[in-house]
């Protein structure tokens, strides 16, 4: 009888640390978002107004929005200028109850628009916005 309270304390033990290492991770990748976004805004020099939109995640389809998006996503690996959108990173956050193989796949549109465009700040905002539509779709159904 104790050993198996004892075995049931540990099973619940091992629950319990990960759970919260994983929360913690979580908790740690959303502060350097985050900072990250803070970090952009003052680099773009976004407004005010602007801040307060991206805070409460608005993006306008602007040329400052793109820039301020762009380099959230570079400095959060997600996109880079010479590669393009990061799929896999995305996918960690955005392709929950999908294969990387179908997330993959239903991106192919999102990252075709990056050819479409000059700017480079559009080129990342583009795809970005388009597969960020994808993620609200697929999770308002």
């Amino acid at each position: 009888m104790a050993t198996h309270c004892c075995l049931i304390a540990a099973a619940v033990l091992v629950l319990l640390v990960t759970l919260t290492s994983g929360s913690d991770d979580a908790t740690a990748k959303r502060k350097q978002y985050d900072h990250n976004k803070l970090m952009c805004s003052k680099i773009v020099r976004s407004t005010k107004e602007q801040w307060e939109g991206y805070q409460n995640s608005q993006y306008p389809e602007t040329h400052e929005t793109a820039c301020f998006m762009r380099c959230v996503s570079i400095l959060s690996g997600s996109y880079d200028d010479e590669t393009g959108v990061n799929v896999d990173v995305l996918f960690e956050t955005f392709g929950k109850g999908m294969t990387a193989e179908e997330y993959a796949e239903e991106s192919k549109p999102c990252l075709a628009l990056r050819d479409e465009v000059e700017c480079y700040c559009m080129k990342a905002f583009k795809p970005l916005m388009c597969m960020r539509e994808q993620y609200k779709k697929r999770n308002t159904a």
